[in-house]
């Protein structure tokens, strides 16, 4: 689990960098990279709790014990880079449509993660807990 969330930081790292290096003129799309920007900064300083916390002090060996709040926290904040993703996805085609070297590294830096499962996760969002009713049946005395 945490692989794929730093493989999804590694991806929103180079994409941020392509923002960064080419700004789009556009107020919107200006306050939807600040976001994405902030979020990257937020998810790298959650990682690098993790990674410090997993390691025993002193050591290259992995702790048993994970901080499971502050996991959550970081898949929360991987999931609000994916869904600002889907956004400046089409932000950056439209403005980067004209200009191929452009789009090529724009298609480059969102490589990693951006698999249909990715993107499907990305789109729908955090699960929704199974509110189905279930019957059980009561156990019979003996």
């Amino acid at each position: 689990m945490i692989i794929g969330l730093r493989l999804k930081l590694a991806m929103a790292v180079r994409v941020r960098d392509v923002l960064l290096t080419n700004p789009f003129d556009s107020e919107l799309a200006d306050r939807v990279t600040f976001r994405f920007v902030e979020g990257v900064g937020r998810a790298q300083a959650l990682l690098a709790q993790l990674e410090i916390q997993l390691l025993a002090p002193g050591t290259e060996i992995p702790k048993p014990e994970v901080d499971h709040a502050l996991l959550l926290e970081l898949q929360a904040a991987t999931r609000e880079l994916m869904r600002l993703l889907v956004r400046l996805d089409g932000i950056a085609r439209f403005w980067f449509r004209g200009k191929p070297e452009l789009m090529e590294t724009w298609v480059n830096a969102r490589r990693i993660a951006w698999t249909p499962r990715v993107r499907e996760e990305a789109l729908r969002g955090p699960p929704v807990p199974d509110t189905h009713e279930r019957k059980v049946e009561p156990i019979a005395p003996a």
